[in-house]
């Protein structure tokens, strides 16, 4: 309820289910240019954008290659439309390291060990406006999506962590791989 009292917060996923079938590990593809709905409501309440951005969050999963008009694509668009969800092709680490592992390999359900670390941008104040015009709308907009580039460029170098044992060679190495996989944010 955006209209409850300061202190009070709501998260909302912009990218949603499209987002989703981008979820790659090492990249960055945000379904956000064309979503301004979150704009519009928190000007309507007057409620403060906030960017957020999880580092690590699609390094958990892999996800079977989807590519933009291939069948599987297609398949899981069309499952969207009809029932509002898609159902990405992903796999992690396997269950256990018995029977399963021998059956299915090192793929699993379960999510890869890796961390996940969430950065909080500085809130935007937005005025309440009880019919905002598609203009303020748009500025709002390119205001949130400015402070989330912003974001992630000022923590996007961190936020590999390196592997806990080894040489220091094996640190370097790990190191310079990992930043060597980071990505550019891509908005669709």
């Amino acid at each position: 309820n955006l209209t409850r009292a300061p202190g009070a917060s709501v998260a909302i996923v912009i990218g949603g289910a499209s987002e989703a079938l981008d979820a790659r590990p090492g990249w960055a593809t945000l379904t956000l240019a064309r979503r301004k709905g979150f704009v519009k409501m928190a000007l309507r309440t007057g409620a403060s954008l906030v960017p957020v951005f999880a580092f690590g969050e699609n390094d958990i999963f892999e996800q079977v290659e989807n590519p933009e008009g291939g069948r599987l694509r297609n398949f899981q668009m069309y499952i969207k439309q009809l029932i509002g969800i898609t159902p990405p092709a992903f796999y992690g680490r396997s269950l256990s390291r018995g029977m399963w592992r021998r059956i299915f390999g090192r793929k699993g359900v379960l999510p890869k060990r890796e961390p996940i670390e969430v950065v909080v941008g500085n809130p935007i104040a937005v005025p309440k406006v009880v019919d905002p015009s598609n203009e303020i709308i748009d500025k709002y907009h390119a205001l949130y999506t400015e402070s989330l580039k912003e974001l992630y460029e000022l923590h996007r170098r961190q936020f590999h962590r390196l592997n806990r044992g080894g040489s220091s060679d094996d640190l370097l190495s790990d190191l310079l791989t990992r930043q060597g996989k980071l990505q550019n944010m891509q908005f669709k």
